[in-house]
């Protein structure tokens, strides 16, 4: 039973139409839009503003999703999610995607730029903690091996600049 905000009971569409979705009381906020049916949007557009990210608008369909463009420049931003096993899918025409499309049957795209997730728009304006350079660091930032060794280690000596205020030498 939908009986909260961003929950739709039965299918919905949206013809020309841009949905903003404002972060300015909090950029880390989560939206999630639940459609007990299909989604239908020819020209939808979904706009984040004031921080909001991409990476936390959810949209739950219960059956299909068809989103194509029409007079707007359309770019859809947020997780698409298509669950119903016969019908559950996601077909986008046209139009950008931002944010990964999750069908249970099947999905379709069209000429439609897909610009990424998360983790590939810009980091700082996603909020997504990217300082893994692919090295494993202890507390002191010296390299790791795979088995959790310390790679500097018989190094400390011979770096004079370096002072360890947890070790006294």
């Amino acid at each position: 039973m939908c009986q909260r905000l961003g929950c739709f009971p039965a299918a919905v569409t949206f013809t020309d139409t841009t949905l903003t979705l404002d972060g300015s009381t909090n950029p880390n906020g989560i939206w999630i839009f639940k459609v007990e049916a299909a989604l239908t949007g020819s020209g939808f557009k979904v706009a984040m503003a004031n921080g909001g990210q991409a990476c936390n608008v959810f949209w739950a369909v219960d059956a299909a999703a068809a989103l194509s463009t029409s007079t707007l420049p359309p770019l859809f931003q947020g997780n698409i999610l298509a669950g119903d096993p016969i019908n559950g899918s996601i077909t986008i025409t046209g139009g950008a995607l931002i944010g990964p499309a999750l069908a249970n049957v099947a999905l379709t795209m069209t000429n439609t730029n897909v610009k990424g997730v998360c983790a590939l728009v810009d980091q700082v304006k996603a909020g997504c903690k990217n300082d893994d350079d692919g090295r494993d660091k202890d507390h002191h930032g010296h390299r790791k091996d795979k088995d959790d060794h310390d790679k500097d280690k018989g190094d400390h000596d011979k770096d004079k600049d370096h002072k360890d205020e947890d070790h006294k030498d």
